[in-house]
């Protein structure tokens, strides 16, 4: 049996980081009380129920766009906005990436809140899916 290349050896060292990687998000999420959910879902999720938008990006980053009816609260303001979220609403953040608003659903989720998401993919997998931005 021929020895393994380098390059294979850092495709598998690279695979088993991602899949390691995976399973650390999966549990953060598990243990922070809040869900993914990608555009297609969040549609649906908005069909279904009374959703909140919340975009946690900075005030430069909303001023080149955002997704209609959302709310602007800038990530290091929320813990000072959070008692005013409505708890009856399924809370929906997102952010550039999905990053940002993964920390502000395990801070939301910390304080009490039940119905939260991650967009997954933030404002980049809403602009990817072809869906318009909007001023906020």
């Amino acid at each position: 049996m021929s020895k393994p290349s380098q390059n294979h050896k850092i495709i598998c060292m690279a695979y088993v980081f991602w899949y390691i990687s995976n399973l650390a998000v999966k549990f953060e999420m598990d243990m922070f009380g809040f869900k993914e959910v990608d555009v297609l879902g969040l549609e649906q999720l908005q069909e279904g129920a009374k959703c909140l938008l919340i975009d946690v990006r900075t005030e430069a980053e909303v001023a080149r766009g955002g997704i209609g009816g959302a709310i602007h609260i800038p990530l290091h303001l929320l813990p000072m906005k959070v008692q005013d979220l409505p708890k009856e609403l399924v809370l929906v953040f997102y952010c550039q990436s999905g990053g940002r608003s993964a920390q502000a659903c395990a801070f939301v989720a910390s304080k009490g809140l039940d119905d939260v998401y991650n967009l997954q993919g933030g404002i980049v997998g809403w602009i990817r899916s072809g869906k318009p931005l909007a001023a906020i």
